[in-house]
C-alpha cells in the first residue's frame, strides 16, 4: 500500500511538473520522489552531489510540497503533514538563501549528502562498531 502511494504521488508530480526541452540536461535523471511515513508525506528533491543549494531549489521543493498538500483530503484519516527535503552537495553562504531556508523550516528542509551520511552513521554506530569487531575477530582467526 505504501509503495502504491509513493508511486501515485511521484506520478502526479511528474505530470504536473514535466520537464521542458530547455530544462533537459544531457544527463537528466529523476530528481524527486515521494515517500510516506505514518500519516506524513515527504517529497525528496535529489540534487547532484556537487550541487550547491539555490533559492530556486527551495522554492521548487515548496511548490511540489504545496501541490501534494492540496491533493490531501480533510478526513480524520488523511495525511497530517507534507514536507519536502532538498538533498544537495553543499549549502550556500548567501544570506538570502540561508534566510529562506530558515523561514521555510518545518516545510522544506535542506540537507547535504554529508549531513545524511553523518546522521546515518550516528544512528547505526553500535552496529558499525560490532561489525568492525567481527571483521577484526575473523581476521585474527584466519591468521592463526
Amino acid at each position: 500500500m505504501e509503495f502504491q502511494d509513493e508511486a501515485h504521488y511521484s506520478k502526479l508530480l511528474k505530470e504536473k511538473y514535466p520537464d521542458t526541452d530547455e530544462e533537459l540536461e544531457s544527463n537528466k535523471r529523476i530528481d524527486f520522489l515521494c515517500t510516506s511515513l505514518a500519516d506524513n508525506r515527504f517529497i525528496i528533491e535529489l540534487k547532484r552531489p556537487q550541487h550547491k543549494i539555490r533559492k530556486k531549489d527551495i522554492l521548487q521543493a515548496d511548490e511540489y510540497r504545496t501541490y501534494v498538500e492540496s491533493l490531501q483530503g480533510t478526513e480524520p484519516t488523511s495525511v497530517k503533514m507534507v514536507a519536502a527535503y532538498v538533498v544537495c552537495g553543499e549549502r550556500s553562504d548567501e544570506r538570502t538563501i540561508r534566510s529562506l531556508e530558515d523561514s521555510m523550516r518545518q516545510k522544506v528542509y535542506v540537507k547535504t549528502y554529508h549531513e545524511l551520511l553523518t546522521t546515518a552513521q550516528k544512528y547505526h554506530k553500535e552496529f558499525i562498531e560490532k561489525y568492525d569487531k567481527l571483521i577484526e575477530l575473523n581476521s585474527k582467526r584466519s591468521e592463526d
